[in-house]
């Protein structure tokens, strides 16, 4: 029984890698060691299978995450950048974004105190 809910938790692990930031880790191993303790409850396993069922399933969650975490970062890697309407690929904007009107300078980032009319960029 542990085998296949190992199994089970590594593939939500690895769905869970693809999507969600780390965070989602504390719930969602919480929630795969209640799961386990219930099964192991239910299908009246002694104390020490419920225990190694529950670590099994804790863990391949956590190696499932790690997992697809690889997987983003690989297909992150391999895939063309994408560019809509000519704009900027995902790529060349950095590690903040950037209004395409701040590229002349005439925009400061910061918060909006009032509000101007904008005007177009310069080209």
């Amino acid at each position: 029984m542990a085998f296949e809910l190992a199994i089970i938790g590594l593939v939500v692990g690895i769905v869970l890698g693809l999507r969600y930031k780390i965070l989602i880790l504390v719930p969602a191993v919480l929630f795969a060691m209640i799961f386990a303790i219930i099964v192991g409850v239910g299908r009246a396993g002694s104390f020490w299978s419920i225990v190694l069922t529950t670590v099994a399933l804790m863990a391949a969650v956590q190696f499932g995450y790690l997992a697809g975490l690889v997987i983003h970062a690989v297909i992150a890697a391999i895939r063309p950048p994408r560019k809509e309407d000519g704009g900027k690929s995902d790529s060349e904007i950095g590690y903040a974004w950037q209004h395409p009107w701040q590229e002349d300078g005439w925009a400061t980032s910061g918060p909006i105190v009032h509000l101007h009319p904008l005007r177009p960029p310069q080209v």
